[in-house]
């Protein structure tokens, strides 16, 4: 259809894309999703090649990759180690940091089971039923290891507390 007047023509093709709009969002998904497809499957079956190609372009931009890293670090710092926390304790336990100060502080600050203040590298660790996700309290990293490699069977700690008692 040849067009004179381009005015004309790109109110046609205009009225043309918005008449076929969801043919053509559809359209567009699945080629993004078949695109998508055959990386992910070139980079499957082509992955030591893939990986030499990541490793020389760090290589050769290894400057501005540092660069960038310290800026982003340097941004994100703070909110980093706020936001992660926080969040982690939002998303698996339904806490607020200010919800976890309370918990901590209605323990008097220590372990709810050994009353250390040496929380150990994670630092306080919230402890849950694993069945119901209720929260029971805030445990030393220690403390809350034997929790979970007991499976929280309270007749396997006695088990091992008796053991513990006829072996010193």
């Amino acid at each position: 259809m040849p067009y004179k007047d381009p005015g004309k023509k790109q109110a046609h093709y205009k009225a043309y894309r918005a008449s076929h709009k969801p043919e053509m969002a559809a359209c567009r998904a699945s080629h993004k999703k078949e695109t998508a497809a055959r990386g992910r499957a070139y980079r499957a079956s082509h992955k030591e090649k893939e990986a030499a190609r990541g490793r020389a372009y760090r290589a050769s931009h290894k400057k501005e990759e540092g660069a960038r890293d310290r800026a982003y670090r340097a941004f994100h710092k703070k909110e980093e180690a706020v936001s992660s926390r926080t969040g982690h304790l939002k998303r698996k336990y339904g806490l607020t940091a200010e919800m976890f100060k309370t918990m901590l502080t209605g323990q008097g600050g220590v372990c709810a089971v050994c009353k250390t203040t040496n929380w150990g590298h994670a630092g306080p660790t919230v402890d849950h039923n694993h069945k119901t996700n209720k929260v029971r309290g805030i445990l030393c990293n220690g403390c809350n290891s034997v929790l979970g490699h007991s499976k929280e069977d309270p007749r396997r700690l006695r088990a091992a507390i008796k053991y513990l008692e006829e072996n010193q």
